[in-house]
Protein backbone atom coordinates (compact mmCIF):
# COMPACT_ATOMS: atom_id res chain seq x y z
CA UNK A 1 0.00 0.00 0.00
CA UNK A 2 3.16 2.22 0.30
CA UNK A 3 4.47 1.78 -2.85
CA UNK A 4 0.83 3.22 -4.09
CA UNK A 5 1.00 6.06 -2.11
CA UNK A 6 4.58 7.00 -2.88
CA UNK A 7 4.01 6.16 -6.91
CA UNK A 8 3.72 9.97 -7.58
CA UNK A 9 6.48 11.03 -5.45
CA UNK A 10 8.75 8.86 -6.93
CA UNK A 11 8.28 9.35 -10.28
CA UNK A 12 8.27 13.29 -9.86
CA UNK A 13 11.83 12.71 -8.06
CA UNK A 14 12.63 10.70 -11.38
CA UNK A 15 11.53 13.19 -13.15
CA UNK A 16 13.25 15.84 -11.67
CA UNK A 17 16.68 14.09 -12.28
CA UNK A 18 16.25 15.28 -15.92
CA UNK A 19 16.08 18.81 -14.69
CA UNK A 20 19.39 18.56 -12.51
CA UNK A 21 21.15 16.86 -15.20
CA UNK A 22 20.46 19.79 -17.41
CA UNK A 23 21.04 22.13 -14.53
CA UNK A 24 24.48 20.57 -14.09
CA UNK A 25 25.63 19.99 -18.25
CA UNK A 26 24.79 23.59 -19.08
CA UNK A 27 27.14 25.11 -16.19
CA UNK A 28 29.72 23.67 -18.18
CA UNK A 29 30.67 25.29 -21.31
CA UNK A 30 30.84 21.76 -22.97
CA UNK A 31 27.40 21.11 -23.42
CA UNK A 32 25.77 20.93 -27.13
CA UNK A 33 22.28 20.99 -27.96
CA UNK A 34 22.95 16.92 -29.22
CA UNK A 35 23.92 16.28 -25.58
CA UNK A 36 21.55 17.87 -24.07
CA UNK A 37 19.09 16.51 -26.06
CA UNK A 38 20.43 13.07 -25.35
CA UNK A 39 20.76 13.25 -21.48
CA UNK A 40 16.93 14.12 -21.28
CA UNK A 41 15.91 11.25 -23.95
CA UNK A 42 17.48 8.79 -22.20
CA UNK A 43 15.97 9.56 -18.85
CA UNK A 44 12.59 9.58 -20.35
CA UNK A 45 12.97 6.50 -22.84
CA UNK A 46 13.25 4.76 -19.16
CA UNK A 47 10.66 6.61 -17.34
CA UNK A 48 8.12 3.95 -18.15
CA UNK A 49 10.54 0.81 -17.86
CA UNK A 50 10.93 2.24 -13.92
CA UNK A 51 7.18 2.70 -13.52
CA UNK A 52 6.73 -0.87 -14.21
CA UNK A 53 9.60 -2.14 -11.97
CA UNK A 54 8.30 0.02 -9.69
CA UNK A 55 4.13 -0.98 -9.93
CA UNK A 56 5.09 -5.00 -11.20
CA UNK A 57 5.78 -6.56 -7.97
CA UNK A 58 3.46 -5.01 -5.73
CA UNK A 59 0.39 -6.15 -8.47
CA UNK A 60 1.99 -9.37 -8.33
CA UNK A 61 1.98 -9.44 -4.71
CA UNK A 62 -1.52 -8.60 -4.34
CA UNK A 63 -2.56 -10.73 -6.92
CA UNK A 64 -1.21 -13.65 -5.44
CA UNK A 65 -2.36 -12.19 -2.06
CA UNK A 66 -5.98 -12.65 -2.99
CA UNK A 67 -5.55 -16.13 -4.70
CA UNK A 68 -4.31 -17.42 -1.02
CA UNK A 69 -7.22 -15.86 0.44
CA UNK A 70 -9.56 -17.12 -2.12
CA UNK A 71 -8.12 -20.38 -2.35
CA UNK A 72 -8.94 -20.33 1.54
CA UNK A 73 -12.35 -20.13 1.73
CA UNK A 74 -11.49 -16.77 3.64
CA UNK A 75 -14.35 -15.10 1.62
CA UNK A 76 -16.22 -18.09 0.72
CA UNK A 77 -16.08 -16.84 -2.90
CA UNK A 78 -15.55 -20.03 -4.68
CA UNK A 79 -17.59 -23.84 -3.59
CA UNK A 80 -14.31 -25.93 -1.62
CA UNK A 81 -12.40 -27.66 -3.88
CA UNK A 82 -13.98 -31.11 -2.96
CA UNK A 83 -16.98 -30.40 -4.79
CA UNK A 84 -15.16 -29.44 -8.01
CA UNK A 85 -14.56 -32.26 -10.56
CA UNK A 86 -11.13 -31.83 -11.28
CA UNK A 87 -10.41 -33.20 -7.66
CA UNK A 88 -11.87 -36.57 -8.76
CA UNK A 89 -9.49 -37.00 -12.25
CA UNK A 90 -6.34 -35.34 -10.45
CA UNK A 91 -6.12 -35.68 -6.66
CA UNK A 92 -2.74 -34.14 -6.46
CA UNK A 93 -4.44 -31.24 -6.73
CA UNK A 94 -5.79 -30.58 -3.65
CA UNK A 95 -6.35 -27.27 -1.39
CA UNK A 96 -3.15 -28.37 0.70
CA UNK A 97 -0.90 -27.85 -2.44
CA UNK A 98 -2.80 -24.56 -3.95
CA UNK A 99 -1.99 -22.71 -0.53
CA UNK A 100 1.27 -23.92 -0.12
CA UNK A 101 2.45 -22.73 -3.85
CA UNK A 102 0.84 -19.42 -3.33
CA UNK A 103 2.53 -19.26 -0.02
CA UNK A 104 5.70 -19.80 -1.70
CA UNK A 105 5.29 -17.19 -4.32
CA UNK A 106 4.20 -15.01 -1.71
CA UNK A 107 6.98 -15.22 0.33
CA UNK A 108 9.58 -15.39 -3.08
CA UNK A 109 7.80 -12.13 -4.24
CA UNK A 110 8.39 -10.18 -0.54
CA UNK A 111 11.87 -11.79 -0.45
CA UNK A 112 12.75 -10.62 -3.99
CA UNK A 113 11.42 -6.82 -3.47
CA UNK A 114 13.38 -7.02 0.40
CA UNK A 115 16.97 -7.83 -1.62
CA UNK A 116 15.91 -5.11 -4.69
CA UNK A 117 15.50 -2.63 -2.36
CA UNK A 118 18.54 -3.45 -0.48
CA UNK A 119 20.64 -3.50 -3.37
CA UNK A 120 18.99 0.08 -4.71
CA UNK A 121 19.56 1.40 -1.76
CA UNK A 122 23.01 0.46 -1.96
CA UNK A 123 23.69 1.54 -5.70
CA UNK A 124 22.04 4.90 -5.13
CA UNK A 125 24.34 5.73 -2.15
CA UNK A 126 27.31 4.83 -4.16
CA UNK A 127 25.71 6.97 -7.32
CA UNK A 128 25.59 10.01 -4.74
CA UNK A 129 29.17 9.78 -4.18
CA UNK A 130 29.86 10.64 -7.71
CA UNK A 131 27.25 13.36 -8.35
Amino acid sequence: FIRFVLFGTIMQAYLNRAKFCLSNMQDGSDATEASLKRKVTSIFSFYCCSAIQYLGPVILLMTSSLLYIMSSHYFNFFPPLEDVSVHSAFPMFNLNLFQGSLSFIIWWICFCMFIISSVGSVVHSILQSYI
